[in-house]
């Protein structure tokens, strides 16, 4: 809409500058034409002046995912079940990590085509999306939380601590929670977003309750899901029951990648109800005043 505005207001100004032109046998040149137009129709324009500079734009559907860095990767199945569930229900998917650029896939990847789960054979279908997550990632600090309704936290495929302990991750992560935008941490991806501080100086997770589900179960797993226990515990976070696979406490969300992929999608069903109710709230006021 603001192209095209700015074409209707490029309109308003020329007709007049060329009748202007014209009128005075052409003895007004375009310049003086424009300028005492200027001074008739800038008032006219007030209106449009004020909701073109004040009107907020419409907010973008746009769900952000974070991948970890390499020597890390990401597990096939989490990325694409994440992906084709939010495109199907009509999200723009971005997919972004720390640094940005490449990002590693696990070994699944390689071996898709013996993949039976839909979600991933549909991902690997989309070379486009496939490009996108191995070459092309965004960095992180460049998706700000007023273009996107959600963020969700993968952590790496190799079940470190490290890949999901990052400092850039942790600012991104403040910064959804502050400006009431919906953040999903799957696995150990909950270690780094229990030690994501807000502006007032406590943890994300802080009087939250906590999923910390582990993936397969190795004991490399067991022991990096046991320290994220406790980074969560030290936080202030209140861990559900171990038979819990995700937890929703408001804008953030913990568990297992597909629990945690749908109950987002629920959450921000619920904050698209509100924010329409405020609307008509705030209509209905409009209303009331007018009559009174």
């Amino acid at each position: 809409w603001v192209v095209w505005d700015v074409t209707h207001a490029g309109a308003a100004l020329f007709g007049p500058t060329e009748l202007l032109h014209r009128y005075s046998g052409f003895e007004l040149s375009y310049a003086t034409s424009f300028g005492i137009a200027l001074l008739v129709v800038l008032p006219l324009m007030g209106p449009w002046m004020y909701r073109f500079f004040n009107a907020p734009l419409p907010e973008r559907r746009r769900v952000l995912l974070v991948l970890p860095d390499p020597p890390s990767c990401w597990c096939l199945p989490e990325v694409a079940h994440a992906s084709v569930t939010f495109a199907r229900e009509g999200f723009e998917v971005v997919y972004a990590s720390p640094q940005g650029g490449k990002t590693r896939a696990d070994a699944t990847f390689s071996d898709a085509s013996t993949e039976v789960h839909p979600s991933v054979q549909l991902f690997c279908a989309d070379a486009d999306e496939v490009r996108k997550v191995l070459h092309e990632t965004l960095p992180v600090a460049r998706c700000p939380a007023r273009d996107f309704v959600a963020m969700l936290l993968l952590d790496g495929g190799d079940a470190s601590i490290s890949c999901v302990d990052c400092p850039i991750v942790q600012s991104a992560s403040s910064s959804f929670v502050t400006s009431a935008k919906v953040v999903g941490a799957c696995g150990l991806a909950v270690y780094g977003l229990a030690n994501a501080k807000l502006p007032e100086g406590c943890s994300v997770v802080q009087g939250k309750r906590v999923c910390c589900s582990n993936i397969d179960g190795t004991s490399k797993t067991l022991l990096a899901v046991d320290i994220c226990r406790r980074v969560v515990t030290e936080k202030g976070g209140v861990l559900v029951g171990s038979d819990k696979d995700v937890a929703n406490d408001g804008l953030v969300i913990t568990g297992k990648h597909d629990r945690v992929v749908q109950e987002m999608l629920s959450t921000i069903e619920v904050l698209d109800k509100l924010a329409r109710l405020r609307v008509l709230e705030t209509e209905l006021d409009q209303v009331k005043d007018k009559s009174i």
